[in-house]
């Protein structure tokens, strides 16, 4: 079965008709003759859309998709009026009242009410996927941060002789590089016009509304190629409540879809550096160590660490700190091989993961490493000058664990640390090391 349809109406040949078209599109579907045991269906059943008959037994049914939009158990659901004659629909009411589309429920036009049926489930789905995902991403960071939307809606139309009646009607080249805009596509007669237009470079970002006067069969290839939404020519208050639901339904992905991305983002980069986190870093220097194992390549781990940066915190401040540390680790990103992992390890401490490496190749990229700081840090136009130590340990045993091969590079690094180096002749007499 594709899903599970709530049918909200009376039991009539008309809805023998609809439900018999539903089986065939491989639906289960419930009836409910009441609101009441509507509400009872959704409480107790998984139920993928709901779809209202139009003042059936006398009902306000309007209001009643109203109160279905604020039902916990339909909120995050489609919801379509069904009714026999579109000439009379109520589209302000229903765009007020959350509905996603009024569709025909005459017999002959059923089949394109199934596949519009099937599109919005599809884009709920989509929603309702991208929200599961939210909260998966465990922050590794200490900030949280999100996005604001702009909720205009430019809309263009591609045939000059069709003009929408709403505010933001025009024409013009520069809907590609906006993100909430709908194209309405009234003059495209062949189909591989629609597949230029979502395989286009700005494709993804576009909602694409065709219209559709040739039967259930051009509405069905219309959509499996990529259109948004459809609509009659002279159904100008569908085409309104469309393009309502369309920016509904396109901004809330949109929401969705950023802040799961900034989830993602800081569950692997620490939110200071921007650099991987030690949890994503790990993971992957411990994939270059199963690697160098298997193909029995070198390996090297480096560690780094900013000399008396706790100096540099307690004299200057930990904003100053911040922004050292930011630098710092630019310069080391800058300076190491595409192949090569860096990370921050914690507080002023970098690992470098360095596959296919052996000692000597690893002593010239320290010493290049060590180089790049020669040139004081600038901030606030004052230059601070700051050096790092270095250690380094090999992979020369497959028994050796990634922790045993960090812990040595440590010791090495603090081995480095108490040794004067040629660096040192760089820096100034006061406050040594930092200026």
């Amino acid at each position: 079965m594709l899903g599970t349809v709530l049918f909200i109406g009376e039991k009539t040949a008309a809805t023998q008709a609809f439900l018999a078209e539903l089986h065939c599109a491989y639906f289960s579907c419930h009836i409910a003759e009441t609101p009441d045991a509507a509400q009872l269906i959704l409480r107790s059943k998984s139920i993928d859309a709901v779809v209202v008959q139009a003042d059936f037994s006398n009902f306000d049914t309007i209001a009643l998709c109203r109160k279905l939009r604020r039902h916990p158990s339909a909120c995050h659901l489609p919801i379509i009026l069904v009714q026999m004659n579109l000439k009379g629909a109520d589209w302000g009411r229903a765009l007020v009242a959350g509905i996603d589309d009024i569709l025909p429920f005459e017999p002959s036009k059923l089949t394109s009410t199934i596949h519009r049926l099937k599109f919005l489930i599809r884009e709920y789905a989509e929603i309702s996927a991208l929200q599961s995902q939210i909260g998966k991403y465990v922050p590794s960071g200490l900030r949280e941060f999100g996005a604001e939307f702009d909720h205009r809606l430019q809309v263009f139309s591609l045939d000059k002789d069709f003009k929408p009646r709403f505010p933001k009607g025009g024409q013009g080249p520069s809907y590609s590089q906006q993100d909430n805009t709908v194209l309405i596509a009234s003059s495209l007669t062949q189909e591989l016009d629609l597949l230029d237009l979502r395989n286009g470079p700005d494709g993804d970002a576009l909602n694409i509304l065709c219209e559709a006067t040739n039967g259930s069969k051009r509405s069905r290839h219309l959509l499996e190629l990529g259109a948004d939404d459809l609509f009659e020519g002279s159904d100008t208050g569908g085409l309104t409540l469309r393009l309502a639901a369309l920016k509904f339904r396109k901004n809330r992905k949109t929401q969705l879809r950023a802040k799961l991305e900034a989830q993602i983002a800081q569950a692997h980069f620490d939110p200071l550096t921007s650099l991987l986190n030690r949890h994503a870093g790990l993971e992957l220097a411990q994939d270059s160590v199963i690697a160098a194992n298997e193909t029995a390549a070198p390996l090297c781990v480096m560690v780094i660490d900013i000399d008396r940066f706790k100096d540099i915190n307690d004299q200057f401040g930990h904003a100053l700190g911040d922004r050292i540390l930011q630098k710092s680790a630019l310069r080391l990103k800058h300076h190491i091989r595409d192949p090569d992992i860096l990370f921050r390890y914690g507080g002023d401490e970098f690992v470098v993961i360095l596959p296919k490496t052996d000692q000597a190749t690893a002593d010239r990229i320290s010493k290049r490493l060590k180089s790049t700081f020669r040139t004081p840090i600038r901030d606030a136009a004052k230059e601070h000058y700051i050096t790092i130590s270095i250690g380094a340990a090999y992979l020369t045993d497959p028994s050796q664990e990634l922790a045993d091969l960090i812990d040595l590079a440590d010791q090495n690094m603090y081995r480095d640390k108490r040794t004067p180096t040629q660096q040192d002749l760089f820096l100034p007499d006061a406050l040594p090391r930092i200026a």
